[in-house]
């Protein structure tokens, strides 16, 4: 039996000088890193045609579903490399193959994870990212330090040894998977042709992804934009030029329209103020008033800038009152009155609607509930019920007045 041992060096080297991209993952805060030591199998790495890779959401994937579609193309070239995201798309790590790449974005984008890096950020539409790539040594419950192993299987390729789930087989010591060889090869069928003293293996520290806040400080010294930066609450960074973001506490608004640069959003929370006839209008329609915002853009004299006939997107974040309803309606009040009402969305912790201007805002809430229904007697029914007992008085007065007549 021949143990490779291979040090960090290799992998730190495979990082540096390769670019690393990866699928988005559904959860952003289940953080995994994925790569490979040999260029040819970098992960993130599709169809190369010279120096452009097109990227999946397949790749980097362990357990693979659904249809495989284009998610980026990475260019290298002598101006440097450029990710160009598909529309819509999700990344999970990028960081390109030099010290600065740019990105270039196509409606709204998702990263989890950056290098650091120095990115220029460009593009049509948002991109937002949760944080900075930073790692360190995995260890079990116990604190002892975990493996992973990679073999060679009888065709000379590297394979990482994967457990029933198609997880990584994690171990702290080479005895420990020695101890469980023969059981792995019901997961692993390039293992069941080699017997254990044939096998060429080699174990590495195995490393957990640990994502570092973004702050306002490296955003000025690592990015190069013209883009809105907008700075969420749960540390995200979002980039966009979708017209204008203006962004207040719990509030978010988007204008298709470029607006002036000294505008800001001013929120002002009126829920307290709402009418006992406002709230007993609702319910009249079964629903129950959450909240009331006045929403305004103003300028840099605190005055109130118009904004009507425009096309605006309106996000409030959640709050756990919403969350109990199951439907959630938008309204726009005047004079304190429902004069109209939008749908919604969510999108993460935030109702979405659309508006074409601005003032009061309410969210309502409604939960459906399927009470038993009785049913009423038809139109039809009623007249026999009439009818029938019309009939029994007149013939109860009947035989009252025949007894009373044949007493006297």
């Amino acid at each position: 039996m021949i143990l490779k041992k291979k040090c960090l060096a290799i992998i730190l080297a495979g990082i540096l000088m390769f670019p690393i991209i990866a699928s988005a993952s559904s959860d952003s805060s289940d953080y995994e890193l994925s790569y490979s030591y040999d260029g040819s199998k970098i992960c993130g790495i599709g169809v190369d045609n010279g120096e452009e890779r097109v990227l999946t959401n397949l790749m980097c994937s362990k357990n693979t579903s659904g249809d495989e579609i284009s998610i980026a193309t990475f260019i290298k070239n002598a101006n440097g490399d450029t990710l160009t995201l598909e529309s819509d798309a999700d990344f999970y790590l990028y960081g390109g193959a030099e010290d600065s790449s740019t990105i270039v974005v196509n409606g709204n984008n998702h990263i989890n994870i950056l290098m650091d890096e120095h990115f220029t950020i460009t593009g049509n539409g948002s991109l937002t990212i949760d944080g900075l790539y930073s790692s360190r040594l995995a260890v079990d419950e116990d604190g002892n330090q975990l493996y992973y192993i990679v073999y060679d299987d009888i065709d000379g390729f590297q394979h990482r040894v994967v457990d029933e789930n198609g997880d990584d087989v994690l171990v702290v010591s080479k005895e420990e998977f020695e101890a469980m060889y023969e059981n792995l090869k019901a997961s692993n069928p390039d293992m069941a042709q080699i017997a254990l003293e044939d096998l060429e293996y080699f174990i590495n520290s195995q490393y957990e992804v640990v994502p570092e806040t973004i702050t306002e400080e490296w955003i000025k010294e690592h990015i190069t934009t013209e883009m809105n930066i907008i700075y969420n609450e749960n540390d995200s960074i979002t980039f966009s030029n979708v017209g204008s973001v203006l962004d207040a506490e719990n509030v978010i608004f988007e204008s298709k329209d470029i607006l002036d640069e000294k505008f800001t959003l001013d929120v002002t929370d009126v829920t307290s103020n709402a009418t006992d006839e406002l709230k007993d209008a609702i319910a009249l329609d079964n629903k129950v008033l959450l909240l009331l915002y006045d929403i305004s853009v103003v300028n840099e004299n605190n005055e109130i800038v118009p904004m009507e006939n425009g096309t605006f997107t309106i996000k409030i974040k959640l709050t756990e009152e919403m969350k109990e309803y199951d439907t959630l309606t938008a309204a726009y009040i005047l004079d304190g009155k429902v004069v109209e009402t939008f749908d919604i969305s969510i999108d993460g912790e935030y109702v979405v609607f659309n508006t074409t201007h601005l003032s009061e805002y309410a969210i309502l809430g409604e939960n459906v509930k399927t009470d038993e229904i009785i049913e009423n007697p038809s139109t039809g029914d009623n007249i026999l019920v009439y009818v029938t007992i019309l009939g029994l008085s007149v013939v109860g007065t009947g035989i009252l007045l025949y007894k009373i007549r044949k007493e006297n």
